[in-house]
């Protein structure tokens, strides 16, 4: 771990050179993560050591970054909110619970907040936690679809069907957890990142203000601009995340 913080904090360092001159245009780095896990040694790549994630926050501090929720970033886009000097949205997929007994401490003890993009239809399954349950105030819960993250969403027979496929999901998600939630049915991360042109075009309609993607790059936020909150890259942090890997996806 103690060689990949300054591999990390060259990254920021990196985005740092990214800004904008326009206050109304801002650079926004996107991290991406799943699973938290208090073993050093996980078994699976997409699980995060807790003492390097803490490790990153640490860096993310360090290097002058505020984080941000996806609520922050509607607020600066559609009214008259403002976005820190340096922000970040920290994303942690699929709503494992030690995103929340891990993860969210380790966050509050930075002065961080979380994103998570749950599934619907799996919580309190599991290794996923309950929307039922409590959720730390520092943690922002987004949709990841109510049960399509087993499904392929980058087409359908025909335009008809796979609009119904996503209403109907998009309804039940807002069901379940409308009035507790209200930032799920507006925020919605694409299952593995997989979208195309129609399924933009339908959940704008449906009324989704911010769609995320595991595409790579730095999200650009523009005040006014309700487009510039579709498709937002994010940048993928794994186990084995280097240099190489971290610049690649940058």
């Amino acid at each position: 771990m103690t060689r990949f913080l300054p591999v990390f904090l060259l990254l920021l360092l990196l985005f740092s050179s990214c800004g904008t001159a326009s206050a109304d245009i801002r650079s926004v780095p996107i991290l991406m993560y799943h699973d938290i896990s208090a073993d050093s040694a996980p078994d699976n790549a997409f699980t995060v050591p807790l003492s390097l994630f803490d490790g990153h926050l640490s860096a993310l501090a360090d290097a002058g970054y505020t984080s941000v929720t996806f609520a922050d970033l509607i607020n600066f886009v559609y009214f008259d909110g403002d976005l820190p000097e340096r922000p970040v949205v920290i994303t942690a997929d699929d709503g494992y619970t030690n995103v929340l007994t891990l993860a969210a401490p380790a966050a509050a003890r930075h002065g961080m907040t979380l994103s998570c993009a749950v599934i619907g239809s799996l919580s309190g399954s599991g290794s996923h936690f309950s929307l039922d349950g409590d959720i730390p105030s520092n943690v922002e819960i987004i949709s990841h679809t109510y049960a399509l993250h087993d499904r392929t969403l980058t087409f359908a027979p025909e335009l008809g069907s796979y609009e119904q496929l996503l209403t109907d999901d998009y309804r039940r998600m807002c069901g379940c957890y409308a009035g507790r939630f209200p930032q799920i049915p507006t925020v919605l991360v694409y299952p593995h990142g997989v979208y195309s042109t129609e399924s933009e075009q339908i959940l704008h309609h449906l009324g989704v203000l911010v769609t995320v993607t595991c595409d790579a790059g730095v999200a650009v936020i523009e005040k006014g601009n309700p487009e510039s909150l579709y498709a937002l890259p994010r940048l993928s942090v794994w186990k084995n995340t280097n240099l190489k890997e971290l610049m690649a996806n940058g």
